[in-house]
């Protein structure tokens, strides 16, 4: 979920309505005007035209839920959440608006301290190590560097970073990332993970990210080091990975 979005104004339901101006991708979607949800075919239009820019859920108030809606979440794996009507939204909005700032700050601090590792002329491991426990990452045992790529210049162009926020999401918790212009730089643990898994890992984020996000990726990868001090090592070897690849046409 990156964010909270009230759909419950009528206009949500005009022709002229455009829903790119207010869906982005990611939204927890909140409908619980009657008005709108009791009226099956305009509710399902409305959520099916917010499922194609990537809502992540749905929530509507008990009592307004019908077994058509409940079906058409299940068949396309939609969240949908029962909201008591006793709650106030605003105490949701609260609550959910004060989760997302901590995780953004949670996930700032952790770019940070992956770009330190990758960056600084002398590393200071006690000061990263520290910084890592505090953020609950776990820096032990053996890492390689990963540079997802955009395969076409033209989709970093567009709007790389809403990409490369989708692309965080897909790599997983437990994956240190950092953001740049037209590529995103990934730290992923490979204490247990041969070439061949790691291969298949790989494969699964690029293939998910031209579903999901309709965008082509590249990953270049460097060789695994389970010393700090080399990760910048291995991130220069992922780039340049990219670079050979491209410059022998193998993509």
């Amino acid at each position: 979920i990156r964010w909270i979005y009230f759909a419950d104004y009528l206009k949500c339901v005009k022709n002229e309505y455009r829903i790119e101006n207010y869906i982005h991708g990611g939204e927890f979607v909140v409908l619980t005007n009657r008005s709108l949800t009791d009226d099956s075919k305009s509710l399902m239009n409305l959520i099916d035209r917010m499922r194609e820019h990537d809502i992540a859920a749905l929530g509507i108030n008990e009592g307004q839920i019908s077994d058509k809606l409940m079906s058409y979440c299940t068949e396309h794996d939609l969240p949908l959440f029962e909201l008591p009507e006793l709650f106030p939204l605003i105490d949701l909005s609260q609550i959910m608006c004060q989760r997302l700032v901590l995780e953004e700050n949670d996930r700032n601090s952790a770019e940070q301290l992956l770009s330190s590792i990758l960056d600084a002329e002398y590393l200071d491991r006690d000061k990263v190590f520290a910084q890592a426990r505090v953020l609950n990452i776990d820096l032990a045992g053996s890492f390689t560097v990963v540079e997802f790529a955009f395969l076409q210049a033209d989709e970093a162009d567009r709007d790389y970073l809403a990409a490369g926020q989708r692309l965080r999401s897909i790599t997983g918790t437990n994956v240190m990332v950092m953001l740049q212009t037209g590529s995103m730089i990934a730290l992923i643990p490979v204490e247990h993970v041969d070439d061949s898994q790691m291969k298949e890992i790989l494969n699964r984020i690029v293939d998910r990210a031209e579903r999901e996000c309709g965008t082509e990726l590249i990953a270049g990868v460097g060789n695994a080091t389970g010393y700090l001090e080399d990760v910048k090592l291995s991130r220069n070897e992922a780039a340049a990975a990219i670079k050979i690849a491209r410059a022998c046409g193998i993509l």
